[in-house]
């Protein structure tokens, strides 16, 4: 059978660190660095964690300047 958009939402949320992402950008928007340095990732990590939540449709990024700001 194929793979539901919810089951691929929850496929995507059940990792810990994407969930801790999530959880964190409850709190607010912000950048990569901030978010790496917050659940403990290195930046390029964090980068690949966001971009699975973004093709979910989970968080979106929003360039300021030379940063990418995320948020749920």
């Amino acid at each position: 059978t194929p793979v539901t958009e919810r089951q691929r939402f929850l496929a995507c949320l059940s990792d810990p660190s994407r969930f801790s992402l999530v959880m964190t950008l409850a709190g607010g928007p912000r950048c990569v660095t901030d978010l790496a340095s917050l659940i403990g990732l290195s930046q390029s990590c964090t980068t690949r964690h966001l971009q699975a939540l973004v093709r979910e449709g989970i968080v979106s990024g929003e360039r300021r300047g030379k940063r990418v700001v995320f948020s749920l």
